[in-house]
């Protein structure tokens, strides 16, 4: 009977997207923490009240990353407050070298839906593989373009040697719309900007 070998390949092949999920989800997993913590260091030596304020992005974001990562899709409002927190941690620590233009309405984080820490991904790319400093800031922009996609671009100031697994990033959320929902994530580089586009999802 041939149903029953098409269920147990069906099952296999729900099995196997399932391990291949978990194991993309296991590499969400921010490298910036020793940064984050000489950073602190820093706060409480010279500005002890401020360092209050930056722990509690710092334990927010971290939250986040337990609450969410195991989940699907989140809503993209959730996922630009995880982007905010993660934002101002590294700015601590680039200061006004790093730079965000974000043009997304309440509204629309409301009505559209991403897998989660992608844009913390994409901006922890963007710090890997380019140079950033006061000199140069590296400007990274959020929009919505008119296909329903989630457009995020900077400029390339681009390091002699990359850091080591600075494209895993990327990698894992191509590979995580690709199983999730079949969509595929657009990225180009024209030596000028660096641009990816997010499918969005409606729920």
């Amino acid at each position: 009977d041939a149903l029953p070998i098409l269920e147990k390949y069906n099952k296999l092949e729900r099995e196997k997207i399932q391990s291949q999920l978990e194991t993309l989800r296991n590499q969400i997993n921010p490298h910036f923490l020793f940064n984050s913590f000489n950073t602190l260091i820093s706060e409480i030596e010279d500005n002890p009240d401020k360092a209050v304020i930056y722990v509690e992005h710092l334990s927010d974001f971290y939250r986040s990353i337990v609450m969410h990562k195991e989940k699907d899709f989140i809503s993209l409002e959730e996922e630009i407050n995880i982007l905010n927190d993660y934002f101002f941690i590294q700015q601590k620590r680039y200061g006004n070298a790093l730079q965000i233009a974000m043009s997304i309405s309440l509204q629309q984080q409301k009505t559209y839906f991403v897998v989660p820490l992608a844009l913390q991904l994409l901006f922890e790319n963007a710090v890997k593989h380019n140079v950033v400093s006061a000199e140069n800031p590296l400007q990274i922009e959020l929009f919505i373009n008119d296909t329903e996609q989630l457009v995020v671009r900077n400029n390339i100031m681009a390091k002699f040697q990359p850091e080591k697994g600075s494209s895993m990033g990327l990698q894992n959320i191509q590979k995580r719309y690709e199983l999730l929902c079949g969509r595929t994530v657009t990225v180009d580089n024209d030596n000028h900007f660096f641009t990816v586009k997010l499918p969005l999802i409606k729920q």
